[in-house]
């Protein structure tokens, strides 16, 4: 059987994951994702039984060209899978797995790189000291901050976990969840102004698109916002109007609304926008756990 892997993180960092691929398969090809539909209705699908994936656009017009080529499998490296139409995999009956439950820690994590690099300037006084300058700026403390989990999953829970340990009160909004012990439930989006921190942590779906936006968000004060999940979760245009006003302080992200970013995009430009290149479960300890976990997916799929 044949394989293609798209996922750059996948075939990027060598292991037990690329070791099982390859042993198990006849054939691994490698192309660098993520695919737009242009780019992958240019492969030549008759060459593959799978796929594993990584942020590609599977769109029905994709998945008819799998489905005619018998591509039985697209084994997602990750969890996401907002970029798959998955109506249309399920009528041509390709199978689509991914990678549940495997990114939690990491990406809470992550997530307070991302905070503490905010709250204690640390690229500012790197970027300084690198050119010689002692400029030093005054940051802030975490504790008693408080902050809002938007989606209590594992990745929201291990959070919840990590900000306690900082000494930061937390509450979370979830209407899939009844309550959470030691936490305070959110009922109504518009009680975001009471937070100093708000994480997302939600998948993207068509309830979730523009979750976030100038209504919900217009009366915060300073406001931090860090995103780990999936960029059009906050409405771009609301987002900078915001970030101009001051409303939200600080926009603390691994996501973008096009990515790779495009170089002209002037929210870009914003000195409060902190972004980093989708790396959250980026490590070598994930990439290999969930590597091994896509080629496990796709072995079983396969009936091998």
């Amino acid at each position: 059987m044949n394989i293609l892997v798209t996922s750059t993180s996948f075939q990027d960092n060598e292991g037990e994951h690329k070791n099982l691929l390859e042993k198990t398969f006849t054939s691994v090809d490698y192309l660098r994702g993520p695919l737009s539909e242009e780019e992958l209705l240019k492969v030549q699908w008759n060459k593959y039984d799978g796929v594993v994936c990584g942020d590609d656009e599977y769109s029905s017009t994709v998945l008819k060209e799998l489905e005619q080529a018998n591509v039985k499998v697209l084994s997602k490296y990750g969890v996401g899978l907002d970029k798959v139409d998955l109506n249309a995999a399920k009528a041509r009956e390709i199978k689509v797995v991914n990678c549940l439950g495997i990114n939690h820690e990491t990406v809470a994590e992550h997530v307070f790189a991302l905070l503490l690099s905010y709250a204690k300037n640390i690229p500012y006084s790197f970027k300084e000291t690198g050119a010689g300058r002692w400029s030093r700026k005054t940051g802030f403390d975490l504790k008693q901050k408080s902050l809002l989990i938007l989606g209590l999953g594992k990745i929201g829970k291990e959070v919840a976990k990590r900000a306690k340990a900082f000494n930061i009160r937390v509450s979370f909004y979830d209407p899939y969840v009844a309550s959470c012990e030691g936490m305070n439930k959110v009922e109504s989006l518009r009680d975001l102004f009471l937070f100093d921190i708000i994480s997302i942590h939600v998948p993207l779906n068509e309830s979730t698109r523009n979750l976030l936006n100038v209504e919900n968000l217009k009366t915060s004060k300073d406001l931090i916002l860090v995103n780990t999940s999936r960029a059009h979760i906050v409405n771009k245009s609301g987002l900078e109007s915001l970030l101009n006003t001051g409303e939200i302080r600080a926009y603390l992200t691994d996501v973008w609304y096009e990515e790779p970013c495009l170089e002209d995009d002037p929210l870009l430009r914003l000195e409060n926008i902190f972004i980093t290149p989708h790396i959250a479960s980026r490590t070598i300890d994930n990439v290999e756990k969930q590597g091994l976990m896509s080629v496990h997916n796709l072995i079983k799929e396969l009936n091998i």
